[in-house]
């Protein structure tokens, strides 16, 4: 992962706010004389010393950001005046501020900027940029396991893979799948029980009571011993869905976005929400009431791209939080991206036969997204995802739509969207760069990078849909007649 220089500045309005809404650093950037362009890097971990804006009348904002913030080795904070304010709340917001700053216990100093006197911004910028810090170390990235393969485990329903998903984890041995009934228990599919499973709440909506924590528990929100950020606490209809493996990432959305979690020693900080760059973004309504909830989000080991698949299409990017300017000694927080700046951006989806009217190749009917096709990444830009193509598949970039399938099986692209190769067989998913295929009766699994494949068996059953075990090579695949699940 490159590395960005020791100081930085970031304003935490501009990480919670969308493309198309007005941005709060600029302004900063102006005052600083800081220049637009620069290197751009894409970091998770902020700079050693970092000059952090927030409104005055907003010092949650440093709570809600604080696991986060807690991993620069020197916050500065400067509080934004410029909001109108009632003087009887400031020794309320005064109070408030110094009790973030004690909690976070890594702020050097605290200054107060008035639009009229800019003074104090460039003192924090100067002290950030004098300041002494040791470099950190960022340790490789682990080679993803391959557990044995598990037996099929049959349950008592159908199941619903935007419902299943978000309770896989990885164990030890294999993988897990959460119950969400209470008590939460959880089936180990590399060695489940004699009995039949019921899964109880599977075919129930997850609703915004709940979240994922590293260790695969399904808890609720207000009780978990991972705290979560107050944003998400009680909002309706947001989703947990999941945590990265590798990283120090959690995703939770709803219907056509999500927001990426930070997730420190002490608890989940909410990081930044997704870019959503229509049309190449996520349906939100389709045919006026069906919303696209998100069902996976994998993010490459070295944080180069990421893929996230909801109920309706998938999105490929390169934006994994953060993005940051390099200008001369300083890294400016470039959140959200300008729209149409990652060129790895494209959205695929499927269509089906429901002969819906319209056109899938206009970018702005989103009406035609029947399911997301199975998208796996590859190791590196040349050979960056692989996407199934056993249905009729579309891309989107920027604002064209292309028809990409036509002779089935699937393909491989790199970062600038070529085609590198094709292979035989039906894609059935994967974390990244080790692919699961199913072809001719059997399964295999096949190294994105070579092509090269190791044979893992016979099918032995249809397979209705395989979801991915993040963190390893593994996926579990779903049957429905009579329904099971299987680890393989």
């Amino acid at each position: 992962m490159p590395d960005l220089p020791a100081a930085g500045l970031v304003d935490l309005r501009d990480l919670w706010t969308y493309p198309w809404s007005p941005h709060a650093l600029p302004r900063a950037c102006a005052v600083a004389r800081i220049p637009d362009g620069g290197r751009i890097v894409h970091r998770i971990a902020p700079p050693d010393r970092l000059v952090v804006v927030a409104s005055i009348a907003a010092p949650e904002a440093v709570e809600q950001a604080a696991a986060w913030l807690a991993t620069a080795a020197t916050v500065l904070l400067v509080r934004d005046l410029a909001d109108d304010l009632d003087p009887a709340l400031r020794p309320l917001l005064d109070e408030a501020w110094a009790a973030a700053a004690a909690r976070l216990g890594n702020v050097a100093a605290t200054f107060d900027w008035h639009p009229d006197e800019p003074a104090s911004l460039l003192v924090a910028l100067d002290h950030a940029l004098d300041l002494h810090t040791v470099p950190r170390r960022r340790p490789r990235p682990p080679e993803a396991p391959e557990h044995p393969a598990g037996p099929w485990v049959a349950v008592a329903a159908r199941l619903d893979r935007d419902l299943v998903v978000p309770r896989l984890f990885a164990t030890a041995t294999g993988a897990g799948l959460v119950t969400c009934d209470a008590p939460f228990t959880s089936i180990d599919l590399a060695d489940p029980p004699e009995a039949p499973p019921v899964l109880g709440g599977l075919a129930s909506a997850v609703g915004a009571r709940g979240r994922l924590t590293p260790d695969g528990a399904w808890v609720e929100a207000q009780r978990t011993a991972l705290p979560v950020p107050s944003r998400l606490r009680g909002r309706t209809g947001i989703r947990p869905v999941g945590v990265d493996p590798v990283h120090p990432l959690a995703t939770a959305g709803w219907r056509c976005t999500f927001d990426w979690l930070f997730v420190g020693e002490g608890g989940a900080a909410w990081l930044a929400v997704s870019a959503h760059d229509w049309p190449c973004g996520h349906a939100k309504k389709l045919w006026g009431f069906e919303d696209n909830h998100p069902v996976a989000v994998a993010v490459a080991p070295d944080a180069s791209a990421y893929v996230a698949t909801f109920g309706h299409d998938a999105l490929v990017s390169a934006d994994v939080p953060l993005r940051w300017r390099v200008v001369g000694d300083l890294a400016v927080a470039d959140w959200p991206p300008p729209s149409g700046s990652d060129p790895l951006r494209a959205l695929l989806f499927c269509t089906d036969d429901s002969g819906w009217p319209g056109d899938p190749l206009d970018p702005q009917d989103d009406d035609h997204r029947a399911f997301a096709p199975a998208v796996v990444l590859g190791p590196d830009d040349a050979c960056r995802y692989a996407v199934a193509l056993d249905a009729p598949t579309y891309r989107i970039r920027g604002e064209h739509s292309e028809r990409i399938d036509g002779e089935g099986g699937y393909g491989v692209y790199d970062r600038d969207h070529a085609l590198v190769r094709r292979g035989e067989g039906r894609l059935l998913g994967g974390w990244f760069q080790h692919a699961t295929v199913a072809h001719r009766g059997r399964l295999w699994r096949e190294d994105l990078a070579t092509g090269e494949r190791r044979d893992l068996g016979a099918e032995a059953r249809p397979v209705a849909w395989a979801a991915a075990v993040p963190g390893t090579r593994n996926v579990v695949l779903a049957a429905e007649d009579p329904p099971a699940l299987r680890l393989v």
